[in-house]
């Protein structure tokens, strides 16, 4: 059985990732309309999936895989923002989410230069320009984060 506090904190974490990673995500689209060029992370995603291991993944918007990867990773993210808020003294705050989202957003960009170095036939990207916006687009990832996780503690 499932403890009340756990359920709670189960739908801090899914809530927090869902809004986290939409609100990323509309602003990575919006950048990408923007720049005319292709930022759109699960879009990257499924080009890589489906070049790593000959998947034949259709690489656009509707195809589940890098919808679902990508938004697992935001999960993960926020899992350690969850671990920081609880077991450290920085709490749930706008100002650590937004600080934590840039940390995020150095490691995102990491993980795809490392991802992009080690793949056998990445896709052309624009690196300074994906990378920018990679970081800022965490940057608003965690204040997305923040919102959803504080959701069910303010409308309790």
């Amino acid at each position: 059985m499932i403890c009340i506090r756990c359920g709670m904190v189960i739908l801090q974490i899914l809530l927090a990732s869902f809004v986290g990673t939409t609100i990323m995500t509309v602003f990575s689209y919006l950048v990408s309309i923007a720049a005319g060029k292709q930022f759109r992370e699960p879009v990257l995603l499924n080009k890589l999936l489906d070049r790593w291991v000959n998947m034949h993944i259709t690489p656009h918007r509707s195809n589940p895989m890098g919808w679902l990867l990508h938004y697992l990773v935001g999960v993960a993210f926020v899992l350690a923002y969850h671990l920081v808020w609880v077991y450290t003294a920085i709490g749930p705050s706008w100002y650590s989410a937004v600080v934590m989202g840039a940390i995020s957003g150095i490691a995102g960009i990491g993980i795809w230069y490392v991802t992009f170095l080690m793949h056998s036939k990445p896709p052309k990207v624009h690196l300074f320009g994906f990378f920018s916006q990679l970081f800022f687009a965490h940057i608003f990832f965690g204040f997305g984060a923040w919102i959803g996780y504080m959701l069910p503690l303010w409308w309790s």
